[in-house]
C-alpha cells in the first residue's frame, strides 16, 4: 500500500531525496543499529549519512519510521541543498544553538522559504501542513522559473499570497483547511506542481501502484514520482507502508 493519508517517515524523506539524487552508492560504514541490510532505505540512509543530511536521532539510531517533523524537514532540505547560511539574528525563542536544526531553520527562515508559528516561536516538532508545503513548494517553483524568491506572506492569511500563486501555476488546488497536516498523498501533489514535468525523467517502468487507483486525484502524480526514482514501495509488490 501507499499509504496515502498517513504522515511521511523520516526513511521516506531520505529516500525521496536520494532518489531525486539519482539513487547514487557510496562507500560508508553505517553504524545505525535499526537501519537493517536489504530494507527499501537502506542505501538512502548510508547515502544520507556520508553526505551529512543525516546524522541519525542519536549515535546509534535513525529511526527511519518516526514521522518526520518540521524541524527534520527543513533540516534535510537545507543540508540537501549543499547552501550556506545567510547571516542573521535568529527571531525564534525555541530555536536554540545548541539544537541540530538551528543553523538549518536560520537559513530557511532568512532565505524566505518558511515562518515560524508565530514571530517567536517555530515549533519544529510539530508536522508540516498544507500551507507549509504550498509555500516551499511555491518558492521552489519561484526559484526555479526566474532565479529568485521574492514571494511574501499575505493577508488575512499569511499564506493566502502563496496559495494563490500556487494556484494560479498549477501547483495544488483548493484545501478546506490549509492548516491541516500534510499527507503523503497531497505532498506529492503539490510537490509535482514545483517543478517542469520534464524534471521527473523515467528510470523505472512502474504501470501499477497495489493501493492506490487510477481513479485517484492523485494517480498520475504518484505514478510519475514512481518512475522518477523518488517514491519507491517496501516490498516487491510496490506496497509503501511507513
Amino acid at each position: 500500500h501507499f499509504g496515502p493519508n498517513i504522515g511521511t517517515t523520516r526513511a521516506q524523506v531520505v529516500t525521496f531525496l536520494w532518489r531525486a539524487a539519482g539513487s547514487p552508492v557510496v562507500n560508508y560504514a553505517m553504524n545505525m543499529s535499526d537501519v537493517k541490510s536489504g530494507e527499501y532505505y537502506t542505501e538512502a540512509v548510508r547515502w544520507a549519512l556520508a553526505e551529512g543530511i543525516t546524522k541519525g536521532t542519536d549515535a546509534a539510531h535513525f529511526s527511519p519510521n518516526a514521522t518526520c517533523t518540521r524541524g527534520q524537514i527543513v533540516s534535510f532540505l537545507y543540508r540537501y541543498s549543499k547552501q550556506n547560511v545567510r547571516v542573521g539574528s535568529n527571531p525564534f525563542t525555541d530555536v536554540k544553538p545548541s539544537d541540530w536544526f538551528y543553523n538549518d531553520v536560520v537559513y530557511a527562515n532568512k532565505n524566505g522559504l518558511i515562518n515560524g508559528k508565530t514571530p517567536t516561536l517555530y515549533m519544529p516538532a510539530d508536522n508540516m501542513t498544507i500551507a507549509e508545503a504550498i509555500k516551499l513548494a511555491s518558492c521552489m517553483h519561484q526559484l526555479n522559473k526566474t532565479g529568485s524568491v521574492t514571494l511574501t506572506n499575505g493577508s488575512p492569511n499569511w499564506y493566502d499570497s502563496y496559495v494563490q500563486y500556487a494556484k494560479s501555476n498549477g501547483i495544488s488546488w483548493n484545501y478546506s483547511n490549509y492548516n491541516a497536516p500534510v499527507t503523503r498523498e497531497e505532498y506529492v501533489h503539490i510537490f509535482y506542481g514545483a517543478l517542469p514535468a520534464a524534471s521527473y525523467k523515467g528510470i523505472n517502468s512502474v504501470t501499477s501502484i497495489p493501493d492506490v487507483t487510477s481513479d485517484s486525484p492523485y494517480y498520475q502524480e504518484i505514478l510519475t514520482f514512481y518512475n522518477a526514482g523518488i517514491l519507491t514501495g517496501n516490498n516487491k509488490q510496490g506496497k509503501f507502508l511507513p
